[in-house]
């Protein structure tokens, strides 16, 4: 995996960005390069599609899901969307108690968190993604559903629940605190893939040499994040039974398994990382 953090000189941001990124490798246990490229001028910034220090990209794509829809390029300091520590705190608590296999309410969900009916309210409704029955319980979130669909399953605790994508099932296990058995089947040659994925990573690979293919967003996630990326996001069973299905569908391509969780783990840090270490204490 090749990380470029693009910068250039005196921007603070960049600066205080490297340990974190550091220590992030290091929790995680990825190995790989940080390979710091300074941008000198206002040219190079608009040739290198610079779009603010610090900028950094992971095999060549921004980490920002809507950075190939802008073009204000330039000499300037970048900041990035995040989730504060409370809507840190209600994501996972919704991500953990989706997972025991119920829709979620909200005074069940105020009631584990430890916080007010109204926080949470609020919360739900402006965080990306968030899917209901007519009851108004989350039934899915951050690529978890209770709801049987598609064929990308994922077993935790011997409860059968549905991911969103093939991608979903690699990142969600550290987010939920468990081990889970994923089955999927290949679109092209309907071949099925089994693997064990832990907080850790993924075990068990079969067939060993399955890949997943990935597509770079072109916008926020909202509510039809399914079908703009959840679509084009799947197990096959080989690089050339992938190939095939990337060269129908362009702006995808291919991962193999161990890269896409790690870059899954370096999302779980960017978006949960105070929440994980808050879940882990308790």
């Amino acid at each position: 995996m090749r990380i470029e953090v693009l910068y250039f000189d005196g921007c603070p941001n960049y600066e205080a960005l490297l340990p974190r990124l550091h220590k992030i490798l290091e929790r995680t246990g990825v190995s790989a390069e940080i390979d710091l490229r300074r941008i000198a001028s206002d040219d190079a910034a608009q040739r290198e599609r610079f779009l603010g220090s610090p900028t950094v990209r992971i095999n060549g794509r921004d980490v920002e899901p809507e950075a190939e829809r802008r073009t204000d390029y330039g000499l300037k300091c970048r900041l990035y969307p995040c989730l504060s520590a409370s809507e840190q705190w209600i994501a996972l608590t919704l991500i953990r108690q989706l997972a025991l296999g119920a829709p979620g309410g909200v005074s069940r969900l105020a009631s584990v968190a430890e916080l007010s009916e109204g926080e949470i309210t609020n919360t739900l409704d402006h965080l990306p993604g968030v899917f209901r029955d007519e009851e108004r319980r989350v039934v899915g979130f951050m690529g978890l559903t209770v709801a049987e669909m598609g064929h990308h399953r994922i077993h935790v605790d011997g409860r059968p629940l549905s991911a969103w994508c093939a991608w979903d099932t690699l990142f969600l296990p550290e987010l939920l605190g468990e081990t889970a058995y994923v089955t999927s089947r290949s679109p092209t040659s309907d071949t099925e893939i089994t693997l064990t994925v832990t907080a850790t990573g993924p075990t068990e690979v079969t067939p060993r040499d399955a890949v997943v293919s990935l597509l770079l967003p072109d916008g926020e996630f909202g509510p039809d994040v399914i079908q703009r990326f959840c679509h084009f996001v799947h197990f096959f069973a080989s690089p050339q039974d992938g190939e095939r299905w990337v060269a129908e569908h362009p702006g995808t391509f291919l991962l193999s398994v161990d890269d896409a969780h790690r870059l899954g783990q370096l999302t779980n840090r960017a978006g949960f990382g105070d929440a994980l270490a808050s879940a882990t204490e308790r």
